[in-house]
């Protein structure tokens, strides 16, 4: 890993400009958190990609109408933005909008064998950003910052593209830079770089008199200072940058531009005050795809940025994990949630610049674990030893093995480490990926998927756990940390939720197995908590979205819109679980109910073997039949699989199109008379097993 720029001078930079001039992308969004609020986007001719999306579906409870199938990339390691934009992105975009999901969606979630690594040039044109802006970027950054990708937009390149970022609060803030500003600061930097500190002093100290609480502007005015032998200047403007909130004690100590005021009394001075410091974070925010955020981190009704949270549930080619490992990992992160577990944090301090770049923060970050009552320690050395308790890990190396260091990773943990490969997961690339903490237990870690040149603010900061610990979900948790996301592969379950206080929903109105029919109103409660301490309750047909209630009153259904035949209710109760003077976190609970409405006596039945374990290298045959049917088609997931054209008939299915594990078909038949209605039929729970050997 290179060092890099001072990391003073790589955070309002080119990218910066073209993210001042980004427009919003329209779509109106009232929910999230849940697995109503997850599309999961499969690669349709990978086995790998089928079997781990079929498991999370299974234990998150994915609405078949959220899983999206794409057609196999030309790589599943790498490819252009344009065939990411065009293959993936777009499509996935089309589906939610065609499904009628766009209001509800605020997770787009990856499977195996897709790309992991998108070559971002072309959006580039014949821009020509600084170095530190390495134009190769990762799928789930990308997709985090949709919209500018969409709009072929570069200002994804940027370390200020997360405004949803909890920023450090010490930092008393800044105006945005104009354009013109922006490009003034530009030129500063490059006289920096041709050590023309003069020129560079007199255009930073214009630009601080509009911005004279910019931390970053004043440590490169001190900088300039230092440089041009004017000692007195230097350590008053590093005191004025450290008051507006520079904070990175470890590299104003190596900065080699201080090296004539390094032996001042008054600098060790400023650099103990900057390790002693602690420092609380912006409130945790529960995340909604409907949130806008403006520059200084707050959610705005109109004016700010969106983004979609994205993790891949595993890689599985190259240095990946197994299907094995990567099941592995899905199933122990769902069996943390709500279980507020009594493990350590532990953040890894060393002399390596993986680890010096964040230690900063690990005395702020273990202050406030303790006041949540979870335990963390700061330790020496690269690997916690011979720990059982690892709930959480921020490490700083190259290379590990983690079986060696005699620790056990408990369900639930974040583990992740600074380094340039961590997620580059192609064979023989060097260094440790990111893989390995899952395959030894952790629920999610992340990597860059490129030379990443030391910049901090493409990497979590240590903050991600105390974000965790509050309640949030681990998606939730890893881009509230992280201020450039673009080159940050994030690998894990995005759902999972150890520190969540999760709401135990109860409904009057109707029960699990109910036949129902004309108008149901259904009431809502929770049976663990206050009624006040929820804030609305949802319900869902289907996956589908269909009413909001405020405590104490009811959610009301037409059954008479929908067709005859089976569906699934869901109820949600989403907490407002915020502490005094905090933000909302929206803590999601949920009662599922399967139900059959019968307003017409309409009856669809699809029939299978006897035998519901299917081996994948034999036909599968049904029998669906429906009197008056003019199609009876059967669905896995939302995509079709089989057509029986007429009233009945029977039709045979590849279970490997299915993929292994469990699987839910269900057939909906449209009817002659009247035109167009449609009858579901109960669903066919299936178990394909690999083929004997």
């Amino acid at each position: 890993m290179n060092a890099g720029c001072s990391a003073g001078r790589g955070w309002l930079t080119w990218a910066l400009t073209v993210l001042l001039l980004a427009g919003p992308w329209s779509a109106d969004v009232d929910a999230g958190g849940g697995p109503e609020n997850v599309v999961v986007v499969v690669n349709r001719e990978s086995q790998a990609s089928l079997a781990i999306a079929n498991e999370f579906v299974r234990l998150r409870h994915i609405p078949p109408s959220n899983v999206v199938y794409v057609a196999k990339p030309p790589s599943v390691e790498r490819v252009t933005v344009d065939v990411f934009r065009q293959m993936i992105l777009l499509p996935v975009l089309k589906a939610i909008d065609e499904r009628k999901l766009i209001g509800q969606i605020d997770y787009v979630v990856y499977s195996a064998d897709l790309p992991y690594t998108i070559d971002a040039r072309r959006d580039l044109r014949k821009a020509k950003p600084p170095r530190i802006f390495t134009p190769i970027a990762a799928i789930t950054g990308l997709t985090y910052l949709y919209r500018f990708v969409v709009d072929r937009n570069p200002a994804y390149l940027s370390m200020n593209a997360n405004r949803y970022m909890r920023r450090p609060l010490i930092a008393k803030g800044s105006a945005p830079l104009t354009r013109d500003e922006a490009q003034s600061y530009r030129d500063a930097m490059k006289r920096i770089e041709q050590t023309k500190w003069d020129e560079a002093s007199a255009l930073i100290a214009d630009l601080v008199k509009q911005h004279p609480k910019n931390n970053h502007m004043l440590y490169n005015l001190a900088c300039c200072h230092a440089r041009q032998g004017k000692p007195d200047e230097a350590l008053d403007t590093l005191r004025r940058a450290v008051e507006a909130g520079w904070m990175n004690h470890r590299h104003a100590q190596a900065d080699k531009d201080f090296e004539s005021i390094r032996s001042r009394k008054e600098f060790k001075q400023l650099i103990e005050g900057m390790k002693n410091i602690t420092f609380g974070v912006q409130p945790t925010r529960g995340f909604r795809n409907s949130y806008e955020w403006d520059a200084k981190g707050n959610a705005v009704p109109t004016g700010g940025q969106r983004y979609m949270l994205s993790t891949m549930l595993a890689v599985t080619s190259g240095r990946g994990n197994t299907v094995a490992e990567a099941l592995a990992c899905l199933r122990r992160a769902a069996s943390a949630d709500g279980t507020r577990p009594k493990g350590t944090i532990y953040f890894m301090q060393n002399g390596n610049v993986r680890s010096t770049t964040r230690d900063w923060a690990f005395k702020s970050a273990a202050a406030m674990l303790a006041k949540l009552g979870v335990k963390a320690e700061i330790a020496q050395g690269v690997l916690p030893k011979g720990k059982p308790d690892v709930q959480g890990a921020v490490i700083g190396t190259a290379g590990f093995r983690w079986k060696a260091c005699g620790s056990t990773i408990l369900p639930g943990a974040i583990c992740e480490h600074l380094t340039s490969f961590g997620g580059v997961l192609r064979k023989k690339a060097g260094q440790t990926p990111l893989t390995e903490f899952i395959r030894h237990g952790a629920a999610g870690a992340s990597g860059t998927v490129t030379e990443p040149l030391a910049i901090a603010a493409k990497f979590p900061s240590p903050f991600i756990q105390v974000h965790y610990a509050r309640g949030c979900t681990l998606a939730e948790a890893f881009y509230q940390s992280v201020h450039g996301p673009y080159q940050l592969l994030i690998v894990g379950d995005p759902l999972c939720r150890p520190w969540a206080r999760i709401p135990q929903v109860a409904v009057e109105g109707v029960k699990a197995g109910d036949t129902v029919k004309g108008q149901l109103a259904l009431r809502p409660t929770v049976t663990d908590r206050k009624p006040s301490a929820i804030h609305h309750f949802e319900l869902f047909l289907d996956g589908l979205h269909v009413a909001t209630c405020a405590p104490g009153k009811q959610l009301k259904l037409d059954t008479t819109q929908h067709a005859d035949g089976a569906h699934e209710l869901r109820v949600v109760a989403v907490a407002a679980d915020a502490a005094p003077r905090a933000a909302p976190i929206e803590t999601q609970g949920r009662l599922i109910l399967p139900v059959t409405v019968s307003n017409h006596g309409r009856k669809l039945v699809l029939i299978a073997p006897k035998q519901r374990t299917i081996p994948a290298d034999q036909p599968l045959t049904l029998t669906a039949r429906l009197n008056g049917a003019s199609e009876i088609t059967v669905f896995h997931n939302a995509r079709r699989v089989g057509v029986v054209p007429g009233e009945q008939g029977k039709m045979e299915i590849d279970p490997k199109r299915l993929g292994l594990g469990r699987v839910v078909l269900y057939a909906i038949g449209t009817l002659t008379e009247p035109a167009t209605a449609l009858v579901r039929s109960q669903p066919l729970v299936l178990d394909v097993q690999a083929a004997a050997k």
